[in-house]
Protein backbone atom coordinates (compact mmCIF):
# COMPACT_ATOMS: atom_id res chain seq x y z
CA UNK A 1 0.00 0.00 0.00
CA UNK A 2 1.67 3.41 -0.94
CA UNK A 3 1.30 6.05 1.29
CA UNK A 4 -1.39 8.10 -0.54
CA UNK A 5 -3.43 5.16 0.23
CA UNK A 6 -2.54 5.27 3.13
CA UNK A 7 -3.15 8.89 3.86
CA UNK A 8 -6.93 8.42 2.01
CA UNK A 9 -7.82 5.23 4.33
CA UNK A 10 -6.70 7.66 7.27
CA UNK A 11 -8.77 10.22 5.74
CA UNK A 12 -11.69 7.81 5.60
CA UNK A 13 -11.37 5.88 9.19
CA UNK A 14 -10.41 2.92 7.69
CA UNK A 15 -7.18 2.18 9.72
CA UNK A 16 -6.42 0.08 12.95
CA UNK A 17 -5.29 2.25 15.57
CA UNK A 18 -1.63 1.47 15.26
CA UNK A 19 -1.20 2.64 11.85
CA UNK A 20 -3.51 5.44 12.73
CA UNK A 21 -1.14 6.99 15.42
CA UNK A 22 1.82 6.45 13.20
CA UNK A 23 0.16 8.85 10.54
CA UNK A 24 -0.79 10.93 13.32
CA UNK A 25 3.03 11.24 14.09
CA UNK A 26 3.88 11.54 10.94
CA UNK A 27 1.38 14.60 10.09
CA UNK A 28 3.03 16.24 13.45
CA UNK A 29 6.86 15.98 12.44
CA UNK A 30 6.41 17.32 8.68
CA UNK A 31 4.28 20.33 10.44
CA UNK A 32 7.03 21.51 12.79
CA UNK A 33 9.44 20.71 9.75
CA UNK A 34 7.22 23.27 7.59
CA UNK A 35 7.62 25.62 10.60
CA UNK A 36 10.92 25.31 10.73
CA UNK A 37 11.54 25.97 7.05
CA UNK A 38 9.49 29.09 7.67
CA UNK A 39 11.53 30.46 10.48
CA UNK A 40 14.60 30.12 9.14
CA UNK A 41 14.28 30.70 5.56
CA UNK A 42 16.55 27.84 4.72
CA UNK A 43 16.63 23.99 3.30
CA UNK A 44 18.57 22.11 5.96
CA UNK A 45 19.31 18.24 5.23
CA UNK A 46 15.91 16.43 6.72
CA UNK A 47 18.25 13.36 6.99
CA UNK A 48 20.16 15.80 9.89
CA UNK A 49 16.82 16.36 11.87
CA UNK A 50 15.28 13.07 11.39
CA UNK A 51 17.43 10.48 9.98
CA UNK A 52 20.00 8.48 12.19
CA UNK A 53 21.73 5.28 12.46
CA UNK A 54 20.26 3.28 14.71
CA UNK A 55 22.00 3.07 18.65
CA UNK A 56 22.91 -0.02 20.46
CA UNK A 57 19.90 -1.80 22.03
CA UNK A 58 17.79 -0.72 18.95
CA UNK A 59 16.60 -2.42 16.27
CA UNK A 60 14.98 -1.73 12.77
CA UNK A 61 11.69 -2.58 13.90
CA UNK A 62 11.60 0.27 16.57
CA UNK A 63 13.46 2.40 18.60
CA UNK A 64 13.65 4.81 21.23
CA UNK A 65 12.53 7.16 18.90
CA UNK A 66 9.72 5.74 18.17
CA UNK A 67 10.56 5.68 14.35
CA UNK A 68 9.42 2.38 11.87
CA UNK A 69 9.72 0.94 9.52
CA UNK A 70 9.38 3.06 6.16
CA UNK A 71 10.34 5.74 8.05
CA UNK A 72 13.42 6.54 6.05
CA UNK A 73 11.89 6.62 2.89
CA UNK A 74 9.69 9.34 3.65
CA UNK A 75 12.20 11.38 5.28
CA UNK A 76 13.94 11.15 1.69
CA UNK A 77 10.50 11.71 0.26
CA UNK A 78 9.86 14.75 1.78
CA UNK A 79 13.24 16.23 1.79
CA UNK A 80 13.00 16.00 -2.15
CA UNK A 81 9.67 17.41 -2.34
CA UNK A 82 10.38 20.52 -0.63
CA UNK A 83 14.05 20.91 -2.69
CA UNK A 84 11.87 20.82 -5.63
CA UNK A 85 9.58 22.97 -4.93
CA UNK A 86 12.17 25.99 -3.70
CA UNK A 87 14.04 25.68 -6.82
CA UNK A 88 11.15 25.99 -8.62
CA UNK A 89 10.41 29.27 -6.92
CA UNK A 90 13.71 30.38 -6.80
CA UNK A 91 14.09 29.55 -10.78
CA UNK A 92 10.55 31.57 -11.49
CA UNK A 93 11.91 34.50 -9.22
CA UNK A 94 15.13 34.30 -11.12
CA UNK A 95 12.96 34.21 -14.23
CA UNK A 96 10.63 37.10 -13.05
CA UNK A 97 13.69 39.66 -11.93
CA UNK A 98 15.33 39.04 -15.47
CA UNK A 99 12.37 40.29 -17.36
CA UNK A 100 11.86 42.97 -15.22
CA UNK A 101 15.57 44.00 -15.40
CA UNK A 102 15.08 44.10 -19.29
CA UNK A 103 11.62 45.67 -19.35
CA UNK A 104 13.21 48.59 -17.11
CA UNK A 105 16.39 48.85 -19.18
CA UNK A 106 15.34 48.01 -22.61
CA UNK A 107 11.98 48.23 -22.50
CA UNK A 108 10.29 50.94 -20.74
CA UNK A 109 12.17 53.87 -21.87
CA UNK A 110 10.67 52.28 -25.74
CA UNK A 111 7.33 52.21 -24.39
CA UNK A 112 7.47 55.97 -22.48
CA UNK A 113 8.55 57.36 -25.77
CA UNK A 114 5.94 56.41 -27.49
CA UNK A 115 3.65 59.05 -26.01
CA UNK A 116 5.97 61.98 -26.76
CA UNK A 117 7.34 63.45 -30.03
CA UNK A 118 10.19 61.28 -31.25
CA UNK A 119 12.68 63.34 -33.20
CA UNK A 120 14.50 60.50 -34.31
CA UNK A 121 11.77 58.51 -35.93
CA UNK A 122 13.07 57.67 -39.58
CA UNK A 123 10.78 58.28 -42.72
CA UNK A 124 11.04 55.33 -44.74
CA UNK A 125 11.51 55.66 -48.40
CA UNK A 126 9.51 52.83 -50.41
CA UNK A 127 11.60 50.42 -52.22
CA UNK A 128 11.26 50.95 -55.66
CA UNK A 129 12.16 54.74 -55.13
CA UNK A 130 15.07 53.65 -52.87
CA UNK A 131 16.07 51.08 -55.91
CA UNK A 132 16.07 53.49 -58.25
CA UNK A 133 18.27 55.79 -55.99
CA UNK A 134 20.93 53.46 -56.08
CA UNK A 135 19.98 52.33 -52.19
CA UNK A 136 18.40 49.51 -50.77
CA UNK A 137 14.58 47.93 -50.14
CA UNK A 138 15.29 49.18 -46.09
CA UNK A 139 16.82 52.64 -47.17
CA UNK A 140 15.40 55.31 -44.91
CA UNK A 141 15.52 59.49 -45.64
CA UNK A 142 16.39 61.68 -42.53
CA UNK A 143 14.54 61.97 -39.12
CA UNK A 144 11.41 63.22 -38.41
CA UNK A 145 12.53 66.22 -36.79
CA UNK A 146 14.86 67.37 -39.70
CA UNK A 147 11.64 66.90 -42.37
CA UNK A 148 9.62 69.25 -39.81
CA UNK A 149 12.09 71.63 -39.37
CA UNK A 150 13.16 72.28 -42.48
CA UNK A 151 9.55 72.92 -43.83
CA UNK A 152 9.13 75.29 -40.43
CA UNK A 153 12.27 77.28 -41.14
CA UNK A 154 11.00 77.66 -44.89
CA UNK A 155 7.73 79.17 -43.88
CA UNK A 156 9.19 80.96 -40.64
CA UNK A 157 12.49 82.28 -40.86
CA UNK A 158 13.70 84.08 -43.70
CA UNK A 159 17.70 83.52 -44.64
CA UNK A 160 17.63 81.08 -41.88
CA UNK A 161 16.93 77.36 -43.22
CA UNK A 162 17.62 74.70 -40.95
CA UNK A 163 18.23 71.55 -43.19
CA UNK A 164 19.51 69.33 -40.55
CA UNK A 165 18.87 67.89 -37.13
CA UNK A 166 21.36 65.63 -35.56
CA UNK A 167 19.12 63.35 -32.54
CA UNK A 168 20.39 61.16 -29.40
CA UNK A 169 17.67 59.20 -28.09
CA UNK A 170 18.09 59.40 -24.09
CA UNK A 171 14.97 57.23 -23.51
CA UNK A 172 12.01 58.05 -21.67
CA UNK A 173 10.59 60.52 -24.15
CA UNK A 174 13.70 62.29 -23.77
CA UNK A 175 16.50 63.27 -26.65
CA UNK A 176 20.15 65.51 -26.86
CA UNK A 177 19.26 67.57 -30.40
CA UNK A 178 21.75 69.74 -32.79
CA UNK A 179 20.19 72.00 -34.98
CA UNK A 180 22.84 72.64 -37.63
CA UNK A 181 23.00 75.31 -39.87
CA UNK A 182 23.76 73.74 -43.24
CA UNK A 183 23.78 77.08 -45.75
CA UNK A 184 25.75 79.99 -44.80
CA UNK A 185 26.48 83.46 -46.86
CA UNK A 186 28.89 84.63 -44.25
CA UNK A 187 31.14 81.94 -43.43
CA UNK A 188 30.07 81.00 -40.11
CA UNK A 189 28.09 78.12 -39.23
CA UNK A 190 25.70 78.30 -36.30
CA UNK A 191 24.31 75.22 -34.85
CA UNK A 192 21.77 75.48 -31.84
CA UNK A 193 21.45 72.25 -28.98
CA UNK A 194 19.03 71.52 -26.86
CA UNK A 195 17.15 68.95 -25.34
CA UNK A 196 13.45 67.62 -25.61
CA UNK A 197 12.14 66.18 -22.98
CA UNK A 198 8.64 64.15 -23.01
CA UNK A 199 7.37 66.73 -25.76
CA UNK A 200 9.14 70.13 -24.32
CA UNK A 201 11.65 71.45 -26.15
CA UNK A 202 14.64 73.85 -24.22
CA UNK A 203 16.98 75.04 -26.35
CA UNK A 204 20.68 76.13 -25.67
CA UNK A 205 20.74 79.49 -27.69
CA UNK A 206 16.67 80.35 -28.51
CA UNK A 207 17.75 83.62 -30.24
CA UNK A 208 19.21 81.41 -33.18
CA UNK A 209 16.09 80.04 -34.32
CA UNK A 210 13.88 83.84 -33.55
CA UNK A 211 11.42 84.47 -35.83
CA UNK A 212 11.83 88.01 -37.63
CA UNK A 213 9.75 90.80 -35.47
CA UNK A 214 6.44 90.93 -36.29
CA UNK A 215 6.50 94.63 -37.54
CA UNK A 216 9.50 93.78 -39.81
CA UNK A 217 7.39 95.05 -43.21
CA UNK A 218 5.34 98.38 -42.96
CA UNK A 219 2.53 96.31 -44.02
CA UNK A 220 2.15 95.25 -40.62
CA UNK A 221 -0.94 97.21 -40.08
CA UNK A 222 -1.34 98.65 -43.40
CA UNK A 223 -4.60 100.34 -45.08
CA UNK A 224 -7.19 97.91 -45.48
CA UNK A 225 -7.48 99.01 -49.16
CA UNK A 226 -4.09 96.79 -49.93
CA UNK A 227 -4.81 97.90 -54.22
CA UNK A 228 -3.29 101.20 -52.93
CA UNK A 229 0.90 101.57 -52.63
CA UNK A 230 1.78 102.34 -49.12
CA UNK A 231 2.83 105.61 -49.98
CA UNK A 232 -1.09 106.79 -51.35
CA UNK A 233 -2.74 104.75 -48.12
CA UNK A 234 -0.29 104.86 -44.65
CA UNK A 235 0.03 107.95 -43.41
CA UNK A 236 4.07 108.27 -42.38
CA UNK A 237 2.93 108.85 -38.42
CA UNK A 238 1.13 105.38 -38.89
CA UNK A 239 3.94 103.43 -40.12
CA UNK A 240 4.91 101.02 -37.65
CA UNK A 241 7.75 99.14 -39.42
CA UNK A 242 10.49 98.09 -36.87
CA UNK A 243 12.33 100.30 -39.52
CA UNK A 244 10.71 103.24 -38.17
CA UNK A 245 9.90 106.34 -40.69
CA UNK A 246 11.25 106.04 -44.58
CA UNK A 247 14.35 108.50 -43.73
CA UNK A 248 15.36 106.28 -40.23
CA UNK A 249 15.62 103.31 -42.25
CA UNK A 250 17.30 104.94 -45.39
CA UNK A 251 20.22 106.44 -42.74
CA UNK A 252 20.56 102.74 -41.07
CA UNK A 253 21.22 101.42 -44.14
CA UNK A 254 23.61 104.14 -45.03
CA UNK A 255 25.43 103.49 -41.57
CA UNK A 256 26.09 99.69 -42.63
CA UNK A 257 29.54 98.10 -43.28
CA UNK A 258 30.27 97.91 -46.91
CA UNK A 259 31.74 94.37 -46.79
CA UNK A 260 29.54 92.78 -44.31
CA UNK A 261 26.31 90.97 -45.57
CA UNK A 262 22.99 91.68 -43.95
CA UNK A 263 19.14 90.06 -44.30
CA UNK A 264 17.29 93.00 -45.69
CA UNK A 265 13.18 92.73 -45.29
CA UNK A 266 11.85 95.04 -48.25
CA UNK A 267 9.05 96.08 -47.86
CA UNK A 268 6.94 96.51 -51.08
CA UNK A 269 5.41 99.97 -51.85
CA UNK A 270 2.09 98.26 -53.57
CA UNK A 271 1.77 94.36 -53.34
CA UNK A 272 2.39 91.94 -56.20
CA UNK A 273 1.16 89.04 -57.81
CA UNK A 274 3.05 86.81 -57.76
CA UNK A 275 4.53 86.14 -61.45
CA UNK A 276 4.89 90.14 -61.75
CA UNK A 277 7.04 89.78 -58.20
CA UNK A 278 9.37 87.20 -59.54
CA UNK A 279 9.75 88.66 -62.54
CA UNK A 280 10.91 92.33 -60.87
CA UNK A 281 13.20 89.85 -58.34
CA UNK A 282 14.78 87.98 -60.99
CA UNK A 283 16.41 91.33 -61.61
CA UNK A 284 17.83 91.89 -58.44
CA UNK A 285 21.47 91.58 -56.83
CA UNK A 286 19.96 89.70 -54.24
CA UNK A 287 20.93 86.30 -52.31
CA UNK A 288 18.33 83.51 -51.37
CA UNK A 289 15.18 85.79 -51.39
CA UNK A 290 12.06 84.37 -49.46
CA UNK A 291 8.31 86.19 -50.36
CA UNK A 292 5.95 87.00 -48.17
CA UNK A 293 2.80 86.18 -48.70
CA UNK A 294 -0.64 87.81 -48.30
CA UNK A 295 -2.65 84.78 -46.51
CA UNK A 296 -5.98 86.80 -45.57
CA UNK A 297 -7.84 90.12 -46.26
CA UNK A 298 -8.20 92.84 -44.34
CA UNK A 299 -9.90 92.92 -40.99
CA UNK A 300 -12.16 96.29 -40.25
CA UNK A 301 -9.57 99.28 -41.63
CA UNK A 302 -6.57 97.23 -41.09
CA UNK A 303 -4.33 95.09 -42.99
CA UNK A 304 -1.99 92.75 -41.03
CA UNK A 305 0.60 90.92 -42.06
CA UNK A 306 1.52 87.30 -41.16
CA UNK A 307 5.02 86.80 -42.17
CA UNK A 308 4.36 83.51 -43.85
CA UNK A 309 6.58 82.59 -47.17
CA UNK A 310 8.89 81.02 -48.86
CA UNK A 311 11.82 81.05 -50.74
CA UNK A 312 11.64 81.69 -54.16
CA UNK A 313 14.90 80.95 -55.70
CA UNK A 314 16.02 77.12 -56.30
CA UNK A 315 18.93 76.16 -53.67
CA UNK A 316 20.00 72.84 -53.02
CA UNK A 317 19.12 69.21 -52.38
CA UNK A 318 18.46 67.09 -50.09
CA UNK A 319 17.72 63.51 -49.04
CA UNK A 320 14.65 63.94 -47.92
CA UNK A 321 11.72 62.26 -48.44
CA UNK A 322 7.78 62.05 -47.15
CA UNK A 323 4.12 61.81 -48.39
CA UNK A 324 4.67 62.96 -51.64
CA UNK A 325 0.77 62.64 -52.77
CA UNK A 326 -0.75 64.07 -49.64
CA UNK A 327 1.91 67.17 -49.83
CA UNK A 328 2.85 67.81 -53.26
CA UNK A 329 6.04 69.77 -53.97
CA UNK A 330 6.49 70.44 -49.85
CA UNK A 331 10.34 70.63 -50.63
CA UNK A 332 10.97 71.97 -53.92
CA UNK A 333 14.85 70.11 -53.91
CA UNK A 334 14.52 66.80 -52.56
CA UNK A 335 16.48 64.17 -54.94
CA UNK A 336 13.74 61.92 -54.14
CA UNK A 337 10.70 63.99 -55.42
CA UNK A 338 11.77 63.28 -58.67
CA UNK A 339 11.97 59.71 -58.58
CA UNK A 340 8.47 59.51 -56.94
CA UNK A 341 6.96 61.70 -59.59
CA UNK A 342 8.05 59.71 -62.17
CA UNK A 343 9.95 62.08 -64.55
CA UNK A 344 12.56 61.05 -67.27
CA UNK A 345 15.98 62.58 -67.17
CA UNK A 346 19.07 63.11 -65.09
CA UNK A 347 18.75 64.86 -61.64
CA UNK A 348 20.18 67.72 -62.88
CA UNK A 349 17.47 68.33 -65.82
CA UNK A 350 14.85 68.19 -63.02
CA UNK A 351 16.72 70.50 -60.69
CA UNK A 352 16.34 72.75 -63.63
CA UNK A 353 12.81 71.96 -64.35
CA UNK A 354 11.51 72.71 -60.49
CA UNK A 355 13.65 75.86 -61.23
CA UNK A 356 11.39 77.04 -64.07
CA UNK A 357 8.34 76.17 -61.54
CA UNK A 358 10.01 79.05 -59.74
CA UNK A 359 8.03 81.10 -62.00
CA UNK A 360 4.73 80.02 -61.96
CA UNK A 361 1.93 80.74 -59.79
CA UNK A 362 0.30 77.83 -60.13
CA UNK A 363 2.81 75.50 -58.56
CA UNK A 364 3.91 77.94 -56.33
CA UNK A 365 1.05 77.56 -54.50
CA UNK A 366 1.10 73.92 -54.61
CA UNK A 367 4.20 74.43 -53.15
CA UNK A 368 3.23 77.43 -50.16
CA UNK A 369 0.00 75.19 -49.26
CA UNK A 370 1.65 72.10 -48.83
CA UNK A 371 3.79 73.12 -46.19
CA UNK A 372 0.97 74.82 -44.78
CA UNK A 373 -0.99 71.91 -44.60
CA UNK A 374 2.11 69.82 -43.62
CA UNK A 375 2.47 71.84 -40.48
CA UNK A 376 -1.05 72.48 -39.56
CA UNK A 377 -0.69 68.43 -39.37
CA UNK A 378 1.68 68.09 -36.88
CA UNK A 379 0.36 68.81 -33.96
CA UNK A 380 3.27 67.23 -31.93
CA UNK A 381 5.63 69.50 -33.33
CA UNK A 382 3.82 72.53 -33.33
CA UNK A 383 2.93 71.99 -29.56
CA UNK A 384 6.54 71.94 -28.61
CA UNK A 385 7.54 74.97 -31.39
CA UNK A 386 4.94 77.03 -29.10
CA UNK A 387 2.35 77.23 -31.97
CA UNK A 388 -0.38 74.69 -30.84
CA UNK A 389 -3.02 77.15 -31.46
CA UNK A 390 -2.31 78.04 -35.11
CA UNK A 391 -2.75 74.60 -37.03
CA UNK A 392 -6.31 76.34 -37.55
CA UNK A 393 -4.78 79.57 -39.09
CA UNK A 394 -2.60 77.77 -40.88
CA UNK A 395 -4.98 75.59 -42.72
CA UNK A 396 -7.25 78.86 -43.36
CA UNK A 397 -4.16 80.52 -45.24
CA UNK A 398 -4.03 77.66 -47.42
CA UNK A 399 -7.79 77.70 -48.11
CA UNK A 400 -7.20 81.49 -49.28
CA UNK A 401 -3.98 80.93 -50.87
CA UNK A 402 -5.67 78.02 -52.97
CA UNK A 403 -8.53 80.40 -54.06
CA UNK A 404 -6.87 83.74 -54.18
CA UNK A 405 -3.68 82.80 -55.62
CA UNK A 406 -0.14 84.40 -54.24
CA UNK A 407 0.26 87.93 -53.40
CA UNK A 408 2.91 89.22 -52.05
CA UNK A 409 3.67 92.32 -49.82
CA UNK A 410 7.47 91.91 -49.21
CA UNK A 411 10.65 89.81 -49.75
CA UNK A 412 13.55 89.35 -47.30
CA UNK A 413 17.16 88.16 -48.67
CA UNK A 414 20.93 88.41 -48.11
CA UNK A 415 22.61 91.87 -49.47
CA UNK A 416 25.06 93.95 -49.19
CA UNK A 417 24.74 97.90 -48.02
CA UNK A 418 25.40 98.98 -51.89
CA UNK A 419 21.92 97.10 -53.01
CA UNK A 420 19.84 98.10 -50.26
CA UNK A 421 20.40 101.28 -51.26
CA UNK A 422 19.79 100.78 -55.01
CA UNK A 423 16.58 98.83 -53.90
CA UNK A 424 15.89 101.65 -51.59
CA UNK A 425 15.98 104.45 -54.99
CA UNK A 426 13.28 102.50 -56.52
CA UNK A 427 9.42 102.98 -56.72
CA UNK A 428 8.69 99.37 -56.14
CA UNK A 429 10.09 99.86 -52.63
CA UNK A 430 8.27 101.41 -49.57
CA UNK A 431 11.64 100.96 -46.78
CA UNK A 432 13.87 98.40 -45.79
CA UNK A 433 14.55 97.08 -42.46
CA UNK A 434 17.85 95.61 -41.85
CA UNK A 435 19.25 92.86 -39.21
CA UNK A 436 22.61 91.04 -38.95
CA UNK A 437 22.88 87.52 -39.84
CA UNK A 438 22.54 84.72 -37.63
Amino acid sequence: MTYRETLRRYREGMLDEETRRQVEQDVERHEAIGEYLFETSEIPELEEILEKEPEQGENKEGGEDGRRPGEDTFVTLVNQSIRRAFLRLGAATLAAAVIVILLLQFGLPRMVSLFYYDPGRTVEIPGDISKESGGSDTAQAENQMTLDMAVYSELFLPCNERGYVDVEDKGYGVYDISIAQTISYNGSFTSVSGEIGRGDLKLYDPNVLREPTGNCFAWFQGPADTTKSLEEGLPEEYNMCAAGKREDALQTIEDLDDDELYVGYVTLNRMMDYESFKAYLDEQDVINPWCAVKTGESEGDMFRANNLGFNCKFSASTPMYWDMAKYPDLLMYSEYSRLAGGQEGSESDYWDEQDAKMQSEDAMVVHFTSMLRYLADQDAFMNMMGKEQEAQELRQAADYVEEKGITVYGFAAVMNRETMLQLFDQDEVYEIYVQRLV
